[in-house]
């Protein structure tokens, strides 16, 4: 292998190397904007019961659901991981929602900023290997 052909070979597999770090990114992108949908979707919920407004679809399994009504809007359960609940008053749930909100959204915009970053790379990777690609197969045919 001489030397062009071995810094051919390098780049594609930094170019392949940097394709899947791409994937991996827009799937961890994927969870986060559905993480962020649903701490917003949870705060207007919770700005709802201020407005009155307390009939919802009880889940009894994840796809039946029965109609319901909210009597103690007071102190809901909340589900503080692995399936752990918490009685938490309604201030204390919107101030910790806001936060996990303001968290993913920091996330998502730093992430947002790594994926085109990595667009940038990945065009300016594939011009260079176009390049010597071009450059071997000249010399390759004399």
């Amino acid at each position: 292998m001489d030397v062009n052909e071995k810094e051919l070979n390098d780049k594609l597999l930094e170019m392949e190397y940097l394709r899947r770090e791409l994937e991996d990114s827009v799937n961890v992108l994927s969870t986060l904007q559905y993480t962020q949908e649903s701490i917003a979707s949870s705060l207007l919920g919770l700005d709802s019961l201020k407005d009155g407004v307390k009939q919802v679809l009880v889940p009894y399994s994840s796809e039946i659901f029965f109609e319901g009504e909210i009597k103690n809007t007071s102190l809901p359960l909340v589900n503080i991981g692995s399936n752990i609940f918490k009685r938490m008053d309604l201030e204390r749930l919107k101030t910790m929602l806001n936060e996990r909100l303001k968290t993913v959204t920091d996330n998502v915009q730093d992430l947002l900023k790594n994926i085109d970053e990595m667009q940038s790379r990945s065009k300016k990777l594939e011009e260079s290997i176009s390049a010597m690609y071009e450059k071997y197969r000249d010399s390759q045919a004399k």
